[in-house]
């Protein structure tokens, strides 16, 4: 897999600070570009779930390492971010 263009660190903050950390960063990639987020909010994965279909981005991974989620998240070509 590509190495991600940016790195959202949200381990300790809770529903929706993940997400909206997530979207800041993915609005200054450019469309294809990847973002990695680490959290521990355990709502964190349903949300992303939710959030990237919806917002026009594609949810590449979720994978669990502990109590924290890494997720990588590819910005889309049409979104509004």
């Amino acid at each position: 897999m590509t190495e991600p263009a940016a790195r959202v660190n949200a381990l300790g903050l809770q529903c929706p600070l993940p997400v909206f950390h997530a979207r800041d960063a993915l609005a200054d990639l450019d469309a294809g570009d990847v973002v990695e987020v680490l959290c521990d909010d355990p709502q964190a994965p349903t949300d992303f779930q939710k959030w990237c279909p919806k917002n026009g981005h594609d949810l590449l991974a979720i994978d669990i390492e502990g109590l924290s989620f890494r997720i990588l998240i590819r910005r889309g070509r049409d979104s509004g971010v």
